[in-house]
């Protein structure tokens, strides 16, 4: 017989309405990165986005499966070379 987790996670939503899962560490960094929401939504409204950024997400995907959506396109606004992962 398998073992099972105990589930501790609670089920939360985000300013947006998304829900997802929070564990204990995550509810944490949540808490302290709270009173830095303001200066980081700022920041995000002020970053120009490349115009061809969908075509180069999928591109990236294309060539690197194994990435997530995210981690690609975290890399492609970052600047991380190509072949760094």
């Amino acid at each position: 017989m398998g073992l099972r987790a105990k589930r501790t996670d609670v089920v939360a939503v985000d300013a947006d309405n998304r829900f997802g899962t929070c564990g204990p560490a995550q509810r944490f960094a949540e808490e302290a990165i709270a009173s830095l929401r303001p200066e980081i939504a700022e920041r995000a409204r002020n970053v120009e986005l490349p115009t061809d950024l969908k075509r180069s997400a999928a591109d990236a995907l294309e060539q690197k499966p194994h990435l997530s959506w995210d981690t690609a396109l975290a890399q492609l606004l970052s600047g991380v070379p190509d072949d760094a992962s």
